[in-house]
């Protein structure tokens, strides 16, 4: 192995550790206020402030689309590509701008603790996506729960419907989840593309410096439409996501070109 290839290495699973660690203490440093607020989606505030810092010490940056969007007091339910933990640096990104929001995770994360515990008195909602009735009630259970609190009445919660995260980029099938309780609830989708990590590969052991392009859609409405339209709603959704996916990854490409040609011209 040649000494740049080391190099990588190291600072790949260095970079991995010190966001798992990072997370870990913020997240016992705000243990005692989030049990004086328990289930509270506000509680991620404070995290998301705490963390912030972490980004740019990953070397990562974050051009954030359709603000507005993301900003708007309501109910809905946010649909995300899935594509690595370092996703989660991307909602710290947005948590300020969202404020109310709700994390639907698999239920092994909440053993990781201190972080799974903060989180769950956080208001993330933990559920066994292998068991889908048990999973569509508690998720249901829980979203009517935040709608019957005045705090949290307007609560956004993000999903990754592709469930499993794809390292090798690409939006991948859905699963049904989101968009049933999206029609149940009468919620409206609201569609956000990450750009491709071209600077991260699990297969090489790489971790370079990046920049992520986030881009919250306008959000898709589902009243007045029936159970029976989920594949038809989960279609449109992807083709969608697709698309934008597709053309951020291809801008960005774009820009790194050039940068590339300006520092080989200086």
């Amino acid at each position: 192995m040649s000494l740049g290839k080391l190099f990588s290495h190291v600072k790949f699973y260095f970079k991995y550790a010190l966001y798992y660690s990072y997370c870990g203490i913020v997240a016992s440093i705000l243990l005692p206020y989030v049990l004086l607020h328990p289930m509270d989606v506000l509680n991620q505030l404070p995290f998301a402030k705490l963390s912030m810092p972490l980004i740019p010490v990953l070397g990562l940056s974050y051009e954030i689309r359709g603000r507005e969007q993301l900003a708007l007091d309501r109910a809905c339910i946010i649909v995300a590509n899935h594509q690595s933990a370092f996703d989660f640096m991307g909602m710290i990104r947005v948590w300020p701008i969202m404020r109310k929001c709700a994390l639907v995770a698999k239920k092994l994360l909440f053993y990781g603790w201190p972080t799974g515990l903060s989180a769950w008195l956080s208001g993330t909602i933990f559920i066994d996506k292998k068991n889908w009735q048990k999973y569509g009630r508690i998720l249901e259970d829980a979203i009517r729960a935040y709608k019957e609190q005045k705090r949290t009445a307007q609560v956004k919660v993000w999903i990754f419907p592709e469930g499993t995260r794809y390292h090798e980029g690409g939006i991948h099938e859905f699963k049904r989840g989101a968009f049933y309780m999206a029609i149940k609830l009468q919620l409206p989708i609201l569609p956000v593309v990450y750009s491709e990590y071209y600077f991260l590969s699990i297969k090489e052991k790489r971790f370079d410096s990046g920049k992520i392009i986030m881009k919250a859609l306008p959000a898709i409405p589902t009243e007045g439409l029936e159970l029976e339209d989920v594949p038809e709603l989960m279609a449109k959704t992807r083709s969608l996501m697709t698309e934008t996916y597709d053309s951020l990854n291809e801008e960005l490409r774009a820009s790194l070109s050039q940068e590339e040609s300006h520092r080989r011209g200086s």
